[in-house]
């Protein structure tokens, strides 16, 4: 999957306030999702980078 292609499912995400539309978007997303790379996608779509538990801090503001 290219980065291209995680923006565009995420430009579908922000385009729409419908709840049923987003999940059915995600779903589409993580279909389409390779299984070697669905974890940093999932981290990606919640807004982190690596999970919670590892504690690793990149020092970015968020102003």
């Amino acid at each position: 999957m290219l980065f291209r292609e995680l923006v565009e499912y995420y430009e579908k995400l922000e385009a729409t306030t419908k709840r049923l539309e987003m999940t059915d978007i995600l779903a589409e997303l993580l279909a389409k999702t390779p299984a070697r790379i669905i974890d940093k996608v999932v981290y990606m779509t919640l807004g982190e980078i690596y999970p919670a538990y590892k504690g690793i801090e990149l020092g970015v503001a968020e102003k």
